[in-house]
């Protein structure tokens, strides 16, 4: 990919055909505790915890996050940074969708029936997981889990991946 940022593809998708684009961090916040500086993440119209109205609820402080960048205080914008120029990295999000569809949408992604009827986690919020993750599947399955966004990306040590584009 080239020396785009993640800021840069909202600006041109904005300029173009996608002016309603917004960016949104998608998070794990065990995984973001560990970078410093770590605000505590705290719901907000910017800040859902996609745990929260599942099974899994108990556990939403320290599952993933939907995060919307722009809507995000400066010390939380900081910590993504530091955690996309790491090993760990981040995914990236750009969706014409408010906050709550997206989260609802994203909720309803995490849960995958596996062959033999039993459930399993989908940790598409992991940048170490989500490009296998999207390649294992097959391009139905690709297509149902990324389409509540525009594009999603995985930046790992300051390096943009393209997982897919809508646009």
């Amino acid at each position: 990919m080239n020396s785009l940022t993640i800021e840069d593809r909202l600006t041109g998708l904005r300029a173009g055909r996608t002016p309603s684009a917004r960016l949104y961090a998608v998070v794990d916040a065990l995984l973001l505790a560990r970078c410093e500086p770590a605000p505590a993440l705290q719901r907000g119209p910017a800040a859902l915890a996609l745990f929260d109205g599942t099974e899994d609820a108990s556990l939403a402080e320290h599952g993933p996050w939907l995060l919307h960048y722009e809507e995000a205080s400066p010390e939380l914008r900081c910590s993504l940074h530091v955690l996309s120029q790491g090993v760990v990295g981040m995914v990236w999000l750009i969706s014409a969708h408010a906050p709550e569809a997206l989260a609802a949408m994203l909720r309803d992604r995490l849960g995958v029936r596996l062959p033999d009827g039993s459930t399993a986690l989908l940790r598409f919020y992991d940048p170490r997981r989500l490009v296998d993750i999207a390649g294992a599947m097959s391009a139905a399955q690709r297509a149902h889990l990324l389409a509540p966004a525009l594009q999603w990306v995985v930046e790992r040590e300051a390096r943009l991946s393209e997982v897919m584009s809508h646009v």
